[in-house]
């Protein structure tokens, strides 16, 4: 049995660590380790007519857009205290128009009531209904009021279009009303809202996030009862509902999370989709004609956590838009991110006729110009048809560069229609007898049933043709990224994604899902075999001059792994190696085994890239992997380009002192190697 003192000491060690765990979790949280690069749709202006701070929206499916100003928590510090004071911030509701977007915003006219005090009136979130008979407006509004006793309520409102006006109706409070953030309309005296913190007092209220408590929750007011209709959640903010009215929308603030929940007959919810988001989420807004979700969010937690405590310190600003299908959200898409400059601490923000209209807790209201309304899954579509690029494979000769890339002959037959071919990752086989060389291809045909394959081929070089020998598909291959040739008629392929359909990529993205769910897989001419897996979307693959090790690319692992060859070609992990950068694809040196990786080393670009190529750049990045023995080590960067000369680099290969990079959607660029190698 252990003695006393040793048990303390267990259970101590157990503490400390599960302390430590959690602290670390809140770091990785709050974004004390996060790097973001300021982007924007385009050109963005400070919005005038309205006073610092425009925490919530509601637009209209005419564009007109209701906005709350002067946020107040009865829990703030008396740093927002003094913040409101000099800036004479109180309590106002404001009107902007898209549709007149020079003018500005303007303020409506509030009026106290014996129900209403104007004079205390703080709101934070909110949501319209529209009467489809009538055309009223009705606005209800969560105000943290400024009065005894301290308890959070809701006010209705009728707007008065001529009078410019919110004429009050009536002011909804009950005891499951705690810290109140967002509400949402259903009917003319029906919403749900949330709680986004269970305790009323600031030391309680900051342990309750630090501890990531889950004591909040949705409640459903009906008209005549409040029920709690959801919970489980970290800090629940932002509330909004489909346009069919069958979905809500929940942001999990700490939680980092969007969460989708169907409506039942009875108002009760029923979780449908939990989307990461990888930052504090704000306020979801849908859009009123497409379904959209627009997402408000604090990218660096512990900076909101400040600027809400004190709001001359700036904290960043980020929008993201996610695409929805039947209610899931199916891509993601951020359109702005701002170090707190231009607008800190965004709250809440919404797109109409391609202007991105973004409001903030304490600082500006900003327009922005130059969002597309395309729909994602068409604009790489749009991009080939413009650039008429279609599924080619060419050759290039270093010994006579300046000769260009020469386009390859392919013919269609039987079983490969040219027509469908879209190409990916690469492999050559030479046979040294012969003089042969046969090349597999992995192909994503733009055809059903649409499923990855291997196409192979004998390249023929007085015909400077690729003759098609054979198409390889079996239920193994996923979503196949690079091929790796061990003879005329075997090979390894790594599948970097499992899932087919773009919503189930991004989630296995976003939740880092592929270090269990990809794998690779090697054909030995008759069967198919897993032979390595646990790798974060393992992407490019090369073997060694020799035969005897592989290298693998894990892109958001940012590693390249080595695995030892055993004869009966399984693999065994033999080195790891952080390269700290997303990595593409790998190649070996034909002379000296040294390895070549094309990269992409800011992360959120790429991803960008690859949804509008015409629209967005991504930086470039080559490093040279020393190899003695198999096993990789040094590394020397050899390019990096901001994504002018060449966006989104994937290949490299050094070749008697010129360095030639391929990319996804961009140039082929050839260069001088004028340092020691």
């Amino acid at each position: 049995m252990l003695s006393k003192g040793t048990a303390v000491k267990i259970v101590a060690v157990a503490l400390l660590a599960a302390a430590v765990q959690h602290i670390v979790r809140l770091a990785i949280v709050f974004g004390f380790f996060w790097h973001h690069h300021p982007h924007y749709p385009g050109p963005c202006r400070k919005v005038d007519g309205i006073q610092l701070g425009s925490e919530g929206f509601h637009t209209l499916p005419d564009g007109l857009t209701f906005i709350t100003s002067g946020l107040r928590l009865q829990t703030a510090a008396d740093g927002v205290e003094e913040f409101l004071r000099t800036n004479n911030i109180k309590g106002r509701m404001y009107l902007f128009d898209f549709r007149k977007s020079d003018a500005g915003a303007k303020e409506l006219k509030l009026t106290s009531t014996k129900q209403f005090n104007r004079d205390t009136f703080f709101p934070h979130g909110m949501s319209v209904w529209e009467d489809k008979k009538s055309g009223h407006h009705i606005v209800f509004v969560v105000n943290h009021a400024l009065e005894e006793p301290f308890a959070d309520r809701i006010e209705k409102f009728i707007y008065n279009p001529e009078k410019q006006e919110l004429e009050h109706q009536a002011s909804y409070s009950d005891e499951s009303m705690r810290i109140m953030n967002d509400v949402q309309a259903t009917g003319e005296t029906s919403f749900y809202f949330t709680n986004s913190q269970y305790f009323r007092t600031k030391p309680l209220g900051m342990l309750e996030i630090m501890l990531q408590l889950e004591l909040t929750d949705v409640v459903y007011f009906d008209g005549n009862k409040y029920k709690v209709v959801a919970d489980g959640m970290k800090v629940p903010n932002g509330i909004a509902m489909s346009n069919d009215q069958r979905y809500l929308y929940v942001a999990a603030c700490t939680g980092e999370e969007l969460r989708v929940f169907k409506r039942n007959t009875d108002n009760s919810l029923t979780l449908q989709q939990v989307l990461p988001v990888g930052s504090l989420a704000d306020n979801p807004l849908v859009d009123p004609k497409t379904g959209d979700v627009y997402l408000a969010s604090h990218p660096v937690g512990y900076k909101a956590l400040a600027h809400l405590d004190d709001p001359t310190l700036k904290t960043p600003s980020q929008v993201l838009h996610f695409r929805v299908k039947d209610g899931n959200i199916t891509s993601a898409q951020e359109l702005l991110y701002d170090d707190g400059d231009l607008i800190s601490g965004s709250s809440t923000a919404m797109v109409y006729d391609g202007k991105l209209l973004v409001g903030s807790v304490h600082h500006n209201l900003i327009l922005c110009d130059g969002v597309r309304q395309q729909a994602w899954g068409h604009l790489v579509d749009e991009y080939f048809r413009i650039n008429k690029i279609k599924g080619r494979l060419y050759l290039f000769d270093f010994r006579k560069s300046e000769q260009g890339a020469k386009e390859l002959k392919i013919s269609s037959t039987d079983q490969f229609n040219l027509d469908t071919f879209y190409p990916h990752g690469i492999s050559v086989w030479e046979d040294k007898k012969s003089g042969r060389h046969t090349v597999f291809v992995v192909n994503h045909p733009q055809e059903e049933p649409v499923a990855d394959r291997i196409e192979k081929f004998v390249y023929n070089p007085e015909k400077q043709e690729l003759e098609h020998q054979a198409s390889y598909s079996d239920k193994s291959m996923k979503v196949i990224n690079d091929v790796q040739a061990t003879g005329t008629n075997s090979f390894y392929f790594t599948n970097y994604q499992y899932f087919t359909s773009k919503l189930g990529r991004m989630l296995e993205t976003l939740m880092e899902m592929s270090a269990w769910m990809t794998d690779v897989v090697y054909f030995d001419g008759s069967v198919y075999r897993t032979v390595a897996d646990g790798m974060k979307s393992p992407n490019g693959i090369a073997m060694s001059n020799d035969g005897q090790y592989i290298y693998i690319a894990p892109c958001l692992g940012r590693e390249i792994r080595v695995f030892k060859r055993s004869k009966d070609n399984s693999l065994t992990l033999q080195q790891i190696y952080p390269v700290h950068t997303v990595a593409d694809n790998v190649h070996v040196d034909p002379k000296t085994g040294d390895v070549y990786t094309g990269c992409h080393p800011i992360g959120y670009k790429i991803m960008s890239h690859l949804e509008d190529p015409l629209k967005h750049t991504s930086p470039s990045q080559v490093l040279h992997l020393r190899v003695k023995d198999g096993n990789i080590t040094s590394a020397q960067e050899l390019l990096y380009d901001e994504g002018e000369l060449i966006s989104a680099s994937t290949s490299a290969m050094v070749y008697d002192r010129k360095l030639l990079v391929g990319s996804i959607f961009h140039n082929l660029v050839l260069c001088d190697v004028n340092i020691p190698m």
